[in-house]
């Protein structure tokens, strides 16, 4: 049984439960799609969010900020090279405790047929998709104190598999098992950790690569169902986020909720 106690919240206030004030979060890949609007919605609960990105983190950041009371800050972090990891988990504490880390900094490469893919190519995925979003998690975990969220940005590419992106679809499903093998590691130290499984959401990095994923085959296997109407939105997501980050949610741990407007349960 775990040595931590969880406690009893029901005699709070919505508004209570869903303020993040006087919390710190540190958002991956913050500079822009999700990782924007997930930083965009803890700020506004009151959060003090750290962006990281390896690119463009002060810019959105300074954008965030701007004529609000938002406390956005930015840092260059590539998740990927551990020592990089260190120092920016390291320059974000220094502004104050970090109690929410959210997993969004990703690269989806299309992968094509596997048979003439490099071994490279799978390295390279694993590395930031995996590799990178556990030692971001190690880096912040341990510096969190009890009651502490850790929420993972995983893709129903960790919970489902389609043609052209095998390498992609492999690391999201290694991050689906370690969002679940980290919910039951950190349990005694009052950490929860989830995960949200986007569809497919309009942003930058997906209409960078989604013409080759559908030349490879991506989709040709189920019909084009989009159950409400349209692709998702990166605020969509974000929403799904924040409710994880908050004390709404601390009765939650483990699970990877699917947003992707039930897709996936119809062509399942």
């Amino acid at each position: 049984m775990s040595t931590y106690v969880a406690p009893d919240l029901t005699s709070l206030g919505l508004a209570q439960l869903t303020s993040l004030a006087g919390r710190g979060a540190l958002v991956t890949g913050g500079a822009r799609g999700i990782g924007a609007a997930i930083a965009t919605r803890l700020a506004e609960a009151g959060a003090r969010v750290v962006i990281a990105d390896r690119d463009g983190a002060e810019e959105r950041a300074a954008a965030l900020s701007a004529g609000r009371d938002h406390r956005v800050t930015g840092i260059t972090m590539d998740i990927a090279d551990e020592e990089s990891v260190r120092a920016g988990v390291a320059s974000a504490a220094e502004g104050g405790s970090l109690d929410v880390l959210v997993n969004n900094a990703a690269i989806l490469d299309p992968t094509g047929d596997p048979l003439g893919a490099s071994s490279d190519h799978l390295r390279r995925i694993l590395d930031v998709n995996v590799v990178g979003t556990f030692q971001v998690t190690r880096e912040v975990a341990s510096r969190m104190a009890p009651g502490g969220s850790v929420v993972n940005v995983v893709s129903t590419s960790g919970l489902r598999v389609s043609k052209g992106t095998m390498a992609y679809a492999a690391s999201k499903h290694a991050v689906t098992g370690l969002t679940r093998s980290l919910a039951l590691e950190l349990s005694d130290r009052g950490i929860r950790v989830t995960g949200v499984a986007p569809g497919i959401v309009s942003t930058p990095g997906v209409a960078e690569v989604i013409d080759d994923m559908v030349a490879f085959g991506y989709g040709n296997d189920r019909p084009p169902l989009q159950p409400f109407g349209r692709q998702g939105l990166p605020d969509d997501i974000a929403r799904v986020v924040y409710f994880l980050c908050t004390d709404l949610a601390s009765w939650v741990s483990g699970q990877v909720i699917g947003v992707e407007s039930g897709r996936l349960e119809v062509l399942a």
